[in-house]
């Protein structure tokens, strides 16, 4: 049975959003400007054509040289092909520009299978519960920041559909109705735990994310939680073990396994950033003209303008850009409005978080001793819901976190750093616990619910030309195709 289907049958405005939400990607993929995004031209272009040569890029190459290969290796196979038929024809075939295009489409393939997996996972939490599937698909496709990201060529979208693969496979584990289908299934997960590793740095922080949680079971769990245990330490071994020798890499060549293109502050403080970062909210132009330079690092406010808008003018507002005409972008009032209406499903992915916090509450109350429980009993079904929704807690509030260590310990006075498409990883987790939160709405009061996601109806439809890029691919570039 499908992903798509509810009691046998083909639940189409389900297929529909899937459908919608993944022909947009396509769309952008298609049509977005392959030169325009972050550090795309002195980054990830030169990172394409490096490793096309079979090497790995320096900081003299790329500004991108201490991110890891794996999402760069499908558009420098392109390059690689490319650059040799040329040498043989005589031909300019515009390599790095086709490979870097190829670099938008395997995206598309990472958002297919992103919202493929999320309803894999929505049916073995709650099988066959059509609110939980709709509310999470909804929560994620409602983001402009999902689209924004999945039209750049860099490693996010790919870390951000393997921490969904890596959910599903714990859960897959979580949800066993025997400790014996838990055996020799540890090898799958370290794999991809180990991909993630090679994708982005980010994906790192599934490791002491899960490390955590399975202490927290165990803590609860016992000897009933051994095999999952088990599995998921033999997991992260062996991820450590595939992803493991390009953070020696970087240690050997530049000092930390966690180089960056700056220098961090001498000291880790708080003080590396001012008092605003921490509490400026930029109501004066958080919801007129939230575009780069209003309230220049403040964390909130640019963050929440980078997940809803475009702060930093890379995908609809074109007003600073001489190249592309301005009759195509979006005005600041609108990405005004957009900030503001957007404080609805803001709230229900919040609502949501502290759903998930509240499941972690219940699992610590919850008895140590389930020597009594049956595998199969409605009780054991609970705990595991408590333990799933645990784990995307922890891995939200792992990764938020050592985002904010980032931001302190790297300062900037533009803020630069400051842009939700890094944590990217993080949003699909959110749609879940969104999910979670509708679905309890809908099972307490239906017509609550049903005003709920009609709300967040009109809001995806006026936000929906921020999910459309305006840096188009120009003729030329066509042309060269």
């Amino acid at each position: 049975m499908t992903p798509f289907q509810v009691n046998m049958n083909l639940n189409k405005p389900l297929l529909a959003l899937f459908c919608l939400i993944n022909g947009l990607v396509l769309f952008n993929a298609l049509f977005h400007f392959h030169r325009v995004g972050y550090d795309t031209l002195d980054g990830h272009m030169p990172y394409i054509a490096a490793l096309g040569t079979l090497h790995l890029p320096d900081p003299e190459t790329s500004r991108s040289f201490f991110s890891p290969p794996l999402p760069y290796v499908f558009p420098a196979l392109m390059y690689f092909f490319l650059t040799s038929i040329s040498t043989f024809t005589d031909r300019d075939m515009l390599s790095i520009d086709i490979a870097t295009k190829a670099g938008q489409f395997q995206n598309v393939l990472f958002s297919l299978g992103l919202t493929f997996y999320l309803l894999k996972i929505c049916d073995i939490i709650y099988p066959g519960n059509t609110e939980f599937k709709f509310g999470t698909l909804a929560s994620i496709g409602i983001l402009p920041v999902y689209y924004k990201s999945f039209a750049f060529v860099r490693g996010e979208p790919l870390v951000a559909f393997l921490t969904v693969i890596v959910i599903y496979q714990v859960s897959t584990l979580l949800y066993a109705q025997e400790a014996s289908n838990c055996k020799n299934r540890f090898w799958l997960l370290g794999l991809v735990l180990g991909l993630l590793a090679l994708s982005r740095q980010w994906g790192l922080l599934l490791f002491p994310s899960l490390g955590l949680w399975v202490l927290l079971i165990r803590s609860r769990w016992g000897s009933y939680a051994h095999s999952l245990t088990r599995t998921v330490i033999h997991g992260l071994c062996l991820a450590l073990f595939i992803g493991g020798w390009f953070y020696a890499f970087l240690a050997w060549h530049y000092g930390s396994p966690l180089a960056f293109n700056r220098t961090s502050s001498p000291v880790f403080a708080l003080t590396n950033q001012p008092v605003t970062f921490y509490v400026g909210i930029g109501l004066d132009q958080l919801f007129s003209s939230p575009v780069y330079p209003a309230f220049a690092n403040h964390l909130v406010p640019v963050l929440f303008s980078e997940t809803w808008g475009d702060y930093w003018a890379h995908f609809v507002y074109t007003g600073s850009h001489t190249i592309f005409s301005s009759s195509y972008g979006v005005s600041l009032a609108y990405l005004g409005r957009v900030n503001l209406v957007a404080l609805v499903p803001t709230l229900i992915l919040m609502s949501g978080m502290m759903l998930g916090i509240r499941h972690i509450m219940q699992l610590i109350r919850q008895p140590g001793c389930l020597s009594v429980v049956l595998p199969t009993s409605p009780q054991m079904f609970v705990l595991r819901q408590h333990a799933f929704f645990c784990l995307l807690v922890i891995t939200i509030l792992m990764s938020f976190g050592f985002y904010i260590w980032f931001l302190i310990n790297y300062p900037n006075s533009r803020g630069d750093t400051i842009k939700a498409t890094y944590i990217l990883h993080i949003f699909p987790l959110l749609a879940l616990l969104a999910g979670e939160f509708l679905r309890q709405l809908h099972a307490r009061t239906v017509i609550v619910h049903r005003l709920t996601m009609g709300l967040g109806l009109l809001v995806f439809l006026h936000n929906l030309p921020v999910m459309i890029t305006r840096f188009f691919t120009p003729l030329p570039f066509l042309h060269g195709l």
